[in-house]
């Protein structure tokens, strides 16, 4: 996956697992999940959150710099570790499990880019699906 996306133009990066609340409450993450996210950590008398997404993080790497629209697209991607409070009651198995690691991507582009980006999001979704055989989806 990693040698395909990076064929398709994704930069991989890496977020930290643990971040402070205000990202959260930032993005509007922390507002909308706060129910599926744990319970902050005090550190130096600051919240910390575990990761329960990787989005935040990605917004944050691209509003980093002012970029140029000759910039665009930025496609990150991340195989990223993530912690989601799941109610015991909810648990089944693979589908609401309470930590996993997720192949996860963001595209920033043009709105005159989108066309092109999504079709080639799900052409390697098609290649990939290929690779394992999976045709009926």
């Amino acid at each position: 996956m990693y040698e395909k996306e990076v064929k398709a133009g994704f930069k991989h990066v890496d977020t930290p697992i643990i971040t402070k609340e205000g990202l959260y409450k930032k993005s509007g993450h922390l507002d909308h999940y706060h129910e599926d996210m744990y319970n902050p950590m005090d550190i130096e008398g600051e919240n910390y959150y575990l990761r329960p997404m990787n989005c935040p993080h990605h917004h944050q790497i691209f509003n980093h710099k002012p970029l140029s629209y000759r910039d665009l697209p930025l496609r990150l991607a991340e195989f990223g570790q993530v912690y989601r409070f799941e109610r015991s009651g909810n648990l089944t198995g693979i589908i609401r499990a309470r930590g996993f690691c997720q192949n996860d991507s963001h595209i920033y582009c043009a709105k005159s880019q989108l066309k092109d980006e999504l079709t080639g999001v799900m052409k390697m979704f098609d290649e990939v699906y290929s690779d394992f055989g999976i045709d009926d989806y």
